[in-house]
């Protein structure tokens, strides 16, 4: 079992095979996920710069079929650091009545703080530091006859802190996360698609120092109590609700002692305590974070930063997906030193690490900057849906498109059949309370006084 809330139902093609066919009995959702961090870049003018799958242009993968002749019905992409304007694209995409994924939306996080901010100067704030960060954009397509808007549904918003001056929060609009919720037309689920940008600066922080892994999982913590706390203001969680967080999630890669190799995220999806200190106190059913095609093996994982923005030579010719924090490793020299990260990656063969375009630069490198796995999709869910819920990867989990350069992250695209089982048919495993040490559930619920900006009100972005 990867997790209480996946359960038994976790079901992974990593072979890469076609498994799409839905279990008898239960009804199938065909959806893709799109996910990039453009590092602010001034070189993609438009979707049409972006690649879906190799060599292909991103708006041709949004409306190809599965490999079973099936049509998707749902494709939701995030862009952090971006300076896309997707008013433009998504108006003309209306007008396109040939496309099965007939409604589009998009959220844009700088209009959206702008219906919060109660001083007049906060959003001239924003538009300065948009220009010098970028911004958070999310867009989502679906069908109508399988999804409706639900019209009584807030959208969900909330702005992340990731520096500050005098204690007071730097504006930053790309920290932050902001999501739709669809209704299926077909069974009783609410799914909110969410994009989010993590903070990073504490994080690098504590990476810093040896040992740092458990001050870097409550941070980790901190902000996904921030979302969920948010989500249940918002009236967003429900019996029926499944919460979908796609971003970067600024995950690290942490090298301890005698050669273990973990990730952030990993160790706190895995961490029950961690878990119930995260939930503590919020009035919600009980559920847990996950992630549905997460490895449990941190060497496995896909790497998506960082990077230089040219296209690495060992990547042309190929389809351009592989590269894993094993396969970085095992190039270096054997190293054994807890917190070993700039060693590491000076052990590297330099033609390697050029053919990979791994960047690494000596004289400002910091632990926080080693090759990790930082975008990904997460989930929460009650237990009682979670264990319902049947994830079928038919390209067998995440793609890392190492052919699109232009940033130091690269591009990952996930195919899902999320099938949802009768409730007589997926059981009902016991769960054991577990109680956190009070200085976690202190910890973790650190923040909670200023907690996520972000008041109710519609965008005017849902076209």
């Amino acid at each position: 079992e990867n997790g209480r809330c996946n359960g038994t139902w976790l079901n992974m093609a990593m072979d890469g095979s076609d498994t799409s066919s839905p279990s008898k009995g239960s009804s199938a959702v065909r959806m893709r996920f799109y996910n990039f961090n453009m590092a602010n870049s001034a070189a993609f003018e438009g979707l049409h710069h972006l690649q879906g799958t190799t060599g292909r242009c991103l708006e041709d993968w949004i409306q190809e079929p599965f490999s079973d002749g099936q049509s998707c019905d749902a494709v939701f992409l995030t862009f952090t650091e971006t300076r896309l304007a997707l008013g433009p694209w998504v108006r003309e995409y209306r007008n396109n009545p040939n496309s099965k994924l007939d409604c589009a939306t998009y959220q844009n996080s700088v209009k959206e703080a702008e219906m919060t901010n109660d001083m007049p100067w906060s959003g001239m704030l924003d538009g300065v530091a948009e220009k010098y960060n970028g911004n958070l954009k999310t867009l989502l397509l679906f069908s109508r006859a399988r999804f409706r808007r639900d019209p009584d549904m807030q959208p969900l918003f909330g702005r992340l802190t990731d520096k500050r001056i005098g204690g007071m929060a730097l504006p930053n609009p790309k920290k932050a996360f902001m999501g739709r919720s669809l209704l299926s037309r077909q069974d009783a689920l609410h799914i909110c698609f969410a994009g989010a940008h993590f903070p990073i600066a504490e994080m690098a922080a504590v990476l810093d120092q040896i040992g740092g892994l458990e001050s870097a999982k409550v941070i980790m913590a901190r902000t996904l109590r921030k979302v969920l706390r948010n989500a249940f203001r918002r009236g967003i969680l429900s019996d029926n609700s499944l919460l979908v967080v796609q971003g970067d999630l600024n995950s690290r890669t942490v090298l301890g002692p005698k050669g273990q190799v973990k990730d952030i995220l990993q160790e706190v999806i895995s961490d029950p305590h961690i878990q119930a200190a995260i939930r503590n106190g919020v009035p919600v059913a009980e559920g847990d974070w996950f992630e549905p095609c997460g490895e449990t093996n941190a060497l496995k994982l896909p790497v998506t930063y960082k990077f230089n923005s040219e296209v690495g030579a060992h990547f042309k010719g190929t389809d351009g997906s592989a590269l894993s924090l094993e396969g970085i490793l095992t190039a270096a020299a054997k190293r054994e030193d807890d917190g070993a990260y700039a060693e590491t990656l000076q052990s590297l063969p330099p033609d390697v690490l050029k053919s990979w375009s791994l960047e690494f630069k000596e004289a400002n490198f910091r632990n926080f900057r080693f090759p990790a796995s930082a975008d990904r999709i997460i989930c929460w869910a009650p237990s009682s849906l979670a264990r319902r819920l049947q994830w079928t990867f038919p390209q067998g989990g995440y793609k890392v498109n190492h052919l699109q350069g232009g940033s130091d992250h690269r591009p990952v695209r996930l195919e899902v059949l999320l099938q949802l089982l009768p409730a007589d048919a997926a059981g009902n495993t016991a769960v054991s309370a577990t109680e956190p040490p009070r200085a976690l559930l202190e910890a973790v619920a650190q923040d909670d006084a200023e907690d996520s900006e972000g008041a109710g009100g519609d965008s005017p972005s849902f076209l």
